[in-house]
């Protein structure tokens, strides 16, 4: 809150009746020329003058200025028009108005009082010099001589000797509406003790006097709130917090401008879902709907916030929000492993999550280039299969529910280009939201199966043993058999499985003795199926050795 804004608090009754807002804000016996009409300002004629909690209907409340007064460590909120007419100074002073008496507004302190307005001219008899000494409150505030931020200040018209429709219509008095209608302030008139000061009508600055003890049409009283102590204030603004597909969190700091401590109470929906006691002054507190969401309905729903301080000040905030249908959980691939090696088909094995309101799920296989998903992108939403843990088998599925949840799906691919790499991503989107999520991607390789052959090398002899040496990556997981051939220029050359020799480093003795071709020649053969393997598999470099 700030200078110049308008708070709307309390309500005005006179004798028991709550009193409706004046409209027209002047002399309720005369119309002012351009006008509408007579002023609606109540008339006094006896009882009680009482301010009290604010009303429901904005019609019974009053209108206030804010003006922090740092000069005089005051915060004050004076109201924008006289409430009542017809008035003595006498009468108002009888019942604790004019100095002032301590008031209960729905919960907040405030003294109770009209304002200061100087006790005579500031100039010999100079009606419109305004008031001295000048420290008043009228010439400080309404005139803006102390030049608050925030509060408009008077121009040349507001301030002249004629009285005309475009004073009472400037943005000066729509602001304090002081035209046609003078307010009581508490000083007593220097040059006759039986008079008091009053302040307007005329123009922003007027000052005049009054009978203390009579009642005049034109003469009002504006009375000001003191703030004795100032309600906690809670961050932030009421309002519309917008959508939440997920528990809403909300952090807030509730603070107090005489820094006693703080009692907090969270509600939802009208229900008490947290208390806090005795918070410092700048706590920041976070308000945590994760329990309750579940319970929540997908509809608006209100949050207040009530912050009352040691001294018995409250102050709210009430923010809305709409709860709407969340994504399911994402789903999660088992199989493949990122950067592993499958053949060109194969089958993505994956589990899926539950979905926060139950809603059907229904998933999709994604495949592509780039990590993007936008490179030669295929989607396949057919043939899912989820394993039957009773009968041990795939069956056909279109759809899965929370019930699913932990249980193995899949999908299978079909020929992918051999030597690509792909990445893979599964999609669940739910009946509710209809968003989808998404799993981790992987990048898988195609090709599981790396064969390589030397190229013949011609002997001029019968080879009858061969020794195979090589410079090589293999990852640990995967599978390598090698094979030779002593007759690798023939039709169909005679491979034989040397692995074993291979392996341990042996002389491996040929049991083909026979060629069709014009010569003997010899090759060497690895075929290397890489399993679960992700790590390097390559072959820099082999060596052979025959007799």
């Amino acid at each position: 809150m700030a200078n110049g804004d308008l708070i709307k608090l309390g309500t005005f009754y006179l004798n028991g009746a709550k009193q409706v807002r004046p409209t027209y804000p002047w002399q309720n016996n005369a119309t002012p020329t351009g006008a509408p009409g007579a002023g609606n300002i109540p008339n006094y004629s006896s009882g009680n003058i009482e301010i009290k909690n604010t009303d429901a209907d904005d019609a019974y409340k009053i209108n206030w200025i804010e003006v922090n007064d740092a000069a005089n460590n005051k915060k004050l909120l004076i109201a924008d028009r006289n409430l009542l007419v017809s008035v003595s100074w006498d009468v108002l002073n009888a019942q604790g108005l004019i100095s002032g008496k301590t008031i209960t507004i729905d919960g907040q302190s405030y003294l109770l009082r009209v304002m200061t307005g100087g006790s005579n001219y500031r100039s010999g008899t100079d009606s419109y010099s305004g008031g001295t000494p000048t420290n008043n409150e009228w010439d400080r505030i309404i005139t803006n001589e102390a030049a608050f931020s925030g509060l408009p200040s008077p121009n040349s018209t507001d301030l002249d000797t004629t009285q005309n429709e475009t004073d009472r219509l400037g943005t000066h008095n729509t602001k304090w509406n002081w035209y046609y209608c003078y307010s009581w302030v508490q000083e007593t008139f220097l040059p006759n003790s039986s008079f008091r000061v009053i302040r307007g009508f005329y123009s922003a600055r007027y000052l005049s006097d009054g009978s203390s003890s009579s009642s005049y049409s034109y003469v009002g009283w504006r009375p000001v709130l003191e703030v004795l102590n100032t309600a906690p204030l809670i961050s932030d603004s009421d309002g519309n917090l917008g959508n939440y597909a997920a528990a809403l969190k909300k952090t807030y700091t509730v603070t107090d401008a005489e820094n006693d401590t703080i009692n907090v109470v969270e509600k939802l929906d009208g229900t008490t879902i947290r208390t806090l006691s005795n918070q410092a002054s700048g706590t920041s507190l976070t308000l945590d709907l994760t329990s309750e969401w579940s319970s929540l309905g997908l509809a608006s729903h209100t949050i207040v916030v009530q912050a009352t301080d040691s001294k018995g000040a409250v102050s709210t905030r009430t923010w809305t929000f709409t709860k709407t249908n969340s994504a399911p959980g994402a789903p999660t691939i088992n199989n493949p492993v990122n950067l592993m090696r499958v053949p060109q088909n194969f089958d993505v094995v994956f589990t899926t999550s539950t979905d926060a309101e139950g809603d059907t799920q229904t998933l999709k296989l994604e495949i592509a280039d780039d990590s993007g998903f936008t490179q030669n992108a295929q989607t396949i939403t057919t043939g899912l299969k989820k394993y039957n843990d009773t009968s041990k088998q795939w069956e056909d599925v279109s759809s899965v529910t929370n019930s699913d949840n932990g249980k193995s799906f899949k999908f299978s691919v079909t020929g992918i280009t051999v030597s690509t790499s792909k990445y893979l991503r599964i999609g669940s989107t739910d009946g509710g939201s209809n968003t989808t999520a998404w799993s981790s991607s992987i990048q898988v390789k195609i090709g599981n199966v790396l064969e390589v052959a030397t190229l013949p090398s011609e002997v001029d002899f019968m080879p009858l043993k061969i020794n195979v040496i090589d410079k090589k990556t293999i990852d640990s997981k995967a599978t390598v058999k090698v094979f030779a051939c002593n007759n690798a220029l023939d039709a169909s050359p005679t491979w034989e499985e040397i692995t074993s020799q291979y392996q341990n480093n042996q002389s491996y003795e040929f049991t083909n003795k026979t060629k069709t071709a014009d010569k003997w020649s010899i090759s060497v053969k690895y075929e290397i199926v890489s399993n679960d393997a992700v790590g390097e598999i390559s072959i820099d470099a082999i060596g052979v050795g025959v007799s």
